[in-house]
This record gives structure tokens, C-alpha cells and sequence, in this order.
């Protein structure tokens, strides 16, 4: 996040750079965290980081990588049917965000194509 950035403001820019997407950030579903250690140039660093995952819905539907950063670490992006989810190889510490998004908004999401 940028010094000084608006919340919404930074995950409509992050979610565009990512994936190519304009989008209406919405209330938030789920709340996690999870901590890093690096060894750096002046000994080992952590942070814990705190997450919020979001209910977004898209203004566009087209994904482009183009405006992508290296940092990002994302394979690929697609848009995926809700009971396939969870078959895909997600990192650990998402798989929990995905199971509350499916309880929370699934049948809700399936007849708003745009969530």
C-alpha cells in the first residue's frame, strides 16, 4: 500500500496491476494473517502481515497481465466456476479465505456473475 493511499483506492489499483480488472470494492469477508522472515543485508527480518479479503464486483471481465509487476508472483489468472475452487492448487493460507467466500457468497454469487 501506498504512504497516504485510500483503502479502496489501493485495492482497485492492486487488483487492476494483478489482473487487469476495474473493480467496485465491496464489505469484507474474511479476516487473516500469517508471518514472513527474510534474511536481509542487516540480519533476519519478520513482519506479520494482517489480511482482509473483500467481496469485489467487477466493472470489466477482460484479465490482461500487461500492467503486471514482477512482485506480483501470480502463474496465471482465469476465471473459474465456483465448484471448481477448490480443486486448484491454491497457497495454504488461501484456502480458507476461498471455503468462507463459497459459504458466504456462493449461492448468492452464482446468480450475480458480476461478484
Amino acid at each position: 500500500m501506498q504512504y497516504g493511499e485510500d483503502l479502496d483506492e489501493h485495492l482497485r489499483r492492486e487488483v487492476f496491476e494483478e489482473v487487469g480488472l476495474e473493480i467496485k470494492p465491496g464489505e469484507p469477508f474474511h479476516l487473516w494473517d500469517w508471518k514472513i522472515s527474510r534474511e536481509t543485508k542487516g540480519g533476519k527480518a519478520n513482519w506479520q502481515i494482517v489480511a482482509v479479503a473483500r467481496i469485489c464486483h467487477t466493472l470489466s471481465t477482460v484479465t490482461c497481465d500487461a500492467y503486471r509487476v514482477a512482485e506480483d508472483y501470480l502463474a496465471e489468472t482465469a476465471w473459474v466456476p465456483f465448484d471448481e475452487m477448490m480443486t486448484y492448487d491454491l497457497i495454504p493460507n488461501m484456502r480458507p479465505v476461498v471455503e468462507s467466500f463459497l459459504k458466504k457468497y456462493g449461492a448468492t454469487a452464482r446468480k450475480d456473475a458480476n461478484v
